[in-house]
């Protein structure tokens, strides 16, 4: 019987523990999602703050713009209340000038003098640019001379190498002639056994390659050896 009791008093402790926690960890999270409410509240509020804010600082920046363009557009009129009155003095002053005949003879003679500083000093630009021309004609003429180069004179002086024949010829058929006839000389001296083998090969070419100057129609030719 004692041991029932027992039994039922740990089990009724296990109970009220189990009851207990749970109904804290209900308090908990009731606490927990006050307090989410309260910051997302908090933060709302912030933002519309800073908005309002922004509002204010827009407006400001408008209205101070729309001041800047009024006294701009009013600075504009004056201005061109200026230009007007200075174009009315000065069409005063030349009605005023031309009305007087002796500032008619003045400045005739003025002109007459002016056309003929200019005449003096327009014949004096012509006769230095003609100097000039005639200095640089002559300038290009020299240079011209001295770019002239010699060409096709010697066996260097044309538009590619010579071949190692050290020929230059009047045709390509005369080219190739002179490697047939080299071809034939070396044959004939190792037929009839004037010559040994290394002799041959060292001279009698085994093929040929060949180009033409471009300006003077010339052609050499190049040997290929064993």
């Amino acid at each position: 019987m004692k041991k029932k009791i027992l039994f039922i008093i740990i089990i009724l402790i296990l109970v009220a523990i189990g009851i207990g926690g749970s109904l804290y960890f209900i308090s908990y999270n009731n606490d927990s999602q006050a307090k989410n409410e309260d910051e997302n509240s908090m933060s709302e509020n912030i933002v519309n703050s800073i908005i309002d804010d922004t509002n204010i600082v827009s407006n400001e920046l408008e209205s101070n713009l729309s001041e800047q363009n009024i006294e701009n557009t009013m600075t504009e009129a004056d201005n061109e209340k200026q230009e007007t009155s200075e174009t009315k003095e000065t069409t005063q002053t030349t009605t005023q000038a031309t009305s007087s005949p002796s500032n008619n003879n003045q400045s005739s003679q003025k002109e007459e003098t002016v056309t003929k500083s200019t005449t003096t000093t327009t014949q004096k630009t012509i006769s230095s640019t003609s100097q000039l021309s005639s200095s640089e004609n002559s300038k290009q003429e020299e240079t011209k001379t001295e770019l002239k180069v010699e060409r096709c004179t010697n066996n260097n002086n044309h538009s590619l190498g010579i071949g190692n024949s050290g020929k230059w010829f009047s045709s390509k058929s005369d080219a190739i002639a002179y490697y047939n006839q080299q071809t034939k000389y070396w044959g004939e001296q190792w037929e009839n056994n004037k010559i040994d083998n290394d002799t041959y090969y060292k001279n009698c070419p085994s093929g040929y390659e060949v180009w033409d100057c471009m300006y003077c129609g010339k052609w050499t030719i190049n040997f290929y050896y064993r």
